[in-house]
């Protein structure tokens, strides 16, 4: 409901999990290969730690291989932090590695692997969605080239499509629309460009 208040669509299907399914999910796919620079790594001091001595890939700079503890850490570090963009960009850097490695090759698409995904966690795996309607999902997303899929997010730059954010610090780190755009009609506006093209 919040996000649909935010955005102005309309969201039919909602797929949530907890942190524990998230690390099981991942554990049943496989690692997730994430690629950084040199100065990205070095500002995460928990890639030294033991959980992580193996993950360096050792031929190729920049290469980390993560399984589920480790992608949880990754996405997550430091624990009890209020939400930055700096997380949210390790977030980002995650899931469009993720994309790329199991979606663009079709491999996650597949009716049998998300059925084994759903069942590795069920008590902790959410949806509104049923079964029929995630095969026609499936047999829609198989047909789409990875390609046509466009990412877009909302940041606070200005120079950025999706700058409609500004940064506010009360009692917390906070992101909030634009001035002047209380009623979200801005992001609203922005939001049916996307879906619109």
């Amino acid at each position: 409901e919040t996000f649909s208040n935010v955005l102005g669509i309309e969201l039919n299907y909602v797929f949530t999990c907890d942190f524990d399914s998230f690390q099981k999910i991942i554990d049943k796919i496989g690692e997730v290969n994430v690629q950084m620079s040199t100065s990205e790594a070095d500002g995460y001091p928990f890639l030294k730690d033991p959980e992580f001595r193996n993950s360096k890939d050792s031929q190729i700079s920049g290469l980390y291989h993560f399984d589920g503890s480790q992608s949880l850490t990754f996405v997550s570090w430091p624990k009890d932090a209020v939400p930055d963009f700096d997380r949210l960009r390790r977030m980002q850097l995650y899931i469009f590695s993720f994309a790329n490695q199991y979606v663009d090759n079709q491999s996650l698409l597949k009716f049998n692997t998300i059925n084994n995904v759903l069942t590795v966690s069920e008590e902790n795996i959410r949806t509104n969605m049923q079964i029929w309607e995630i095969k026609k999902i499936v047999d829609i997303g198989e047909k789409i080239p990875f390609e046509n899929v466009h990412q877009h997010r909302l940041t606070t730059d200005p120079n950025d499509e999706g700058g409609l954010l500004r940064e506010s610090h009360y009692f917390n780190t906070t992101y909030n629309p634009i001035a002047g755009d209380t009623d979200f009609s801005q992001i609203h506006a922005w939001a049916e460009k996307i879906i619109n093209n």
